[in-house]
């Protein structure tokens, strides 16, 4: 399988949102923190050794020493006045960390470093390794890996994608067509290597374009039937088993003769791991990071009014806020570039 440098992992906008994430949650912290420093008692803890026992002073100024002895039996006073000292270091550190987040936004260009490579003529992009590239050609490269299915048994049922792909059963049809729909690049029964050894070819390989991470789907159609589901079993436990395998990257669907697919699961599937972050990263961003939605047709950001036509479209545009305040710098056009190169249209 084709190799890619490791810098082409990182993707810039995704670093962008989880460091505005990171600065929303120290705000947070550090108003909590004000608010439990501003209650304590005053003073800090002078903390001293005699004789192998500690004993705790309260001081109300640097220079005084060694302070007002607090007795073992004040444990009250002695906890509160250690909490507040951890709290004013960890208050200056967390300032410190809020100062250097905000500073790298203020500086950092999302595309800066993708764009000395699209700057080149077609001549010089031939002659070089780029170390970042655009999610289109990313796509690309992991698309045109060469591999072989395995075959089809003779008289079997001929079920085809949207795409005109043969698949195994009309269930993965409905996966297929779903992936399709939202643009998940994917390849049907792409195997998995270990050691250089195929050992399992599962239904869908699919790559989260936003993480540049690929995911395994396992369709497992027949679970009522005990042969099949005995022969599922034993391949799942190849996978847990299998040292060089991320289950976290395996997606499993099911279903029974009485029991479908259910279409709702295949969509929460793909929101879930395909579409951006993965759930826990996605909650964390829902609540640090409120996600707006203003109008594309008619944005006023800063005063800079930005109009997105959608012409020949029967979707209204729909962008994040806090990505246009993040583009603006760079003027309109860029924004609206950017925007219709984007896949943030709402019915």
């Amino acid at each position: 399988m084709t190799k890619y440098h490791r810098y082409e992992l990182i993707n810039t906008e995704e670093l962008q949102k989880d460091l505005e994430v990171r600065k929303l949650m120290i705000e947070k912290q550090l108003i909590k923190l004000k608010k439990r420093i501003d209650a304590a008692p005053p003073g800090t803890l002078r903390v001293s050794k005699s004789h192998n026992h500690d004993q705790f002073f309260q001081k109300f100024s640097p220079e005084e020493h060694p302070g007002i002895y607090i007795s073992k039996d004040n444990l009250p006073l002695i906890t509160k006045l250690a909490q507040k000292d951890y709290d004013t270091r960890l208050l200056e550190v967390l300032k410190q960390q809020h100062k250097t987040i905000d500073k790298f936004l203020k500086d950092f260009n999302t595309d800066a470093a993708r764009q000395v490579y699209e700057k080149l003529n077609t001549t010089r992009q031939l002659l070089v390794k780029p170390e970042f590239i655009s999610d289109e050609e990313y796509i690309n490269r992991w698309m045109s890996v060469p591999y072989t299915r395995p075959p089809f048994k003779e008289n079997t049922p001929e079920y085809y994608t949207a795409k005109g792909e043969r698949v195994r059963s009309k269930s993965e049809i409905l996966i297929a067509d779903a992936l399709f729909r939202h643009n998940i690049p994917y390849r049907c029964e792409f195997p998995v290597y270990s050691g250089g050894v195929i050992y399992a070819a599962p239904d869908f390989n699919c790559m989260n374009v936003r993480l540049r991470k690929e995911y395994y789907w396992e369709h497992l159609g027949k679970m009522g039937d005990e042969s099949y589901a005995d022969t599922n079993k034993d391949k799942m436990d190849k996978y847990a088993l299998e040292p060089d395998f991320d289950e976290t990257k395996l997606i499993i669907t099911m279903e029974t003769g009485n029991k479908p697919l259910n279409t709702k699961v295949v969509e929460e599937k793909i929101r879930k791991y395909l579409l951006g972050k993965t759930e826990a990263s996605a909650e964390k961003t829902r609540k640090y990071l409120p996600q707006k939605l203003v109008c594309s047709n008619c944005i006023k950001i800063e005063g800079i009014n930005i109009k997105l036509d959608c012409a020949n479209c029967q979707y209204r545009p729909f962008i994040p806020e806090y990505i246009i305040k993040s583009k603006i710098g760079r003027g309109v056009n860029a924004v609206r570039d950017w925007a219709r190169s984007q896949d943030f249209c709402r019915r």
